[in-house]
């Protein structure tokens, strides 16, 4: 089926007119949106997803700013099942793309705003909520899928590079447990620019699809990450230039996230994830002074070094 023809049976199933309904940009969801709702389509084939973040939602305190859920579930077609989530549309657009219209004081304000938010969402009660042992994300990893990710990444990498990844492999395998914190919080998986809408004000943190109990380090590095490269979150058109002051302003406002010994760690490790998932698509050789080389942001990991870590 295509997007559209799938927007169309979960429509029809819950007594919607396709009018007006427009197409939104998504990484892993089809998102159309239409008067007064969002409608969220699920194009794996496989179903839970959605229904899994509809239950952390029915939880959330209000001012994590998550949309309302209005509906949700499972319509049957010939070749499968489309599962679906409709959320209130509202008021606002993505922040990133809000960004470059916003002076100074906005995006330090909107910021708090996302951080204030954040804090909410880590303060979330976990009891009870699917572990989805087999979710994944790019940027945390179990030790043994990132171990299978380096490995895998290793045999295209050129000459030069070799010890480089031998060295980040030894790394994860010495570090990986030894810094696991002794309490996690429900993290959103996600936390960057273009998960918030901003209409003036941040008026709704969204996609909380990787969310679950796990390192608080997990949003500050996807923030971390997103400051200093963020060409690798933003749709095309959004000036990538403009995001430099979003990881001081984290560390300014969130001293006591950064205050733990292990936390320079966890954020090397994490990182490592990140990374290591873009290997197969880097240049045939490595230079060490390319900040846009992917292989030089594990050297940044390995030294505590680079943006992440100013």
């Amino acid at each position: 089926m295509t997007p559209v023809e799938r927007r169309d049976v979960v429509l029809r199933a819950i007594r919607r007119d396709a009018s007006g309904f427009v197409p939104a940009r998504s990484a892993s969801n089809e998102v159309w949106v239409g008067p007064g709702i969002v409608l969220r389509i699920n194009p794996s084939g496989e179903v839970g997803r959605l229904a899994r973040e509809a239950r952390l939602a029915a939880r959330l305190h209000p001012d994590v700013r998550y949309p309302e859920v209005l509906d949700g579930g499972v319509v049957e077609v010939p070749d499968g099942a489309v599962e679906y989530a409709v959320t209130r549309r509202v008021a606002g657009r993505p922040l990133a793309w809000a960004w470059a219209g916003m002076s100074r004081e906005e995006r330090e304000a909107a910021v708090s705003a996302v951080l204030d938010a954040l804090d909410h969402l880590h303060e979330t009660p976990a009891e009870g909520l699917p572990t989805d042992a087999d979710l994944d994300p790019p940027h945390q990893l179990p030790l043994g899928s990132l171990l299978r990710e380096l490995e895998e990444a290793r045999a295209g990498q050129p000459a030069n590079a070799l010890a480089l990844l031998d060295e980040v492999v030894d790394w994860v395998r010495e570090r990986y447990a030894r810094v696991e914190p002794e309490r996690t919080v429900v993290a959103h998986g996600d936390a960057h620019l273009e998960n918030v809408l901003w209409d003036g004000e941040v008026t709704a943190l969204l996609d909380l699809e990787w969310s679950r109990s796990t390192w608080r380090e997990v949003d500050v590095e996807t923030l971390l990450a997103f400051s200093a490269m963020p060409a690798g979150f933003v749709a095309e058109g959004v000036d990538v230039d403009a995001f430099g002051d979003v990881a001081s302003w984290v560390r300014q406002r969130r001293p006591g996230w950064f205050a733990e010994d292990a936390v320079s760690e966890r954020l090397a490790l994490l990182h490592i994830s990140r990374t290591s998932t873009l290997l197969p698509g880097s240049p045939a050789t490595w230079d060490p002074a390319d900040p846009a080389d992917r292989r030089t942001h594990l050297r940044w990991a390995l030294d505590h070094t680079g943006p992440l870590f100013a």
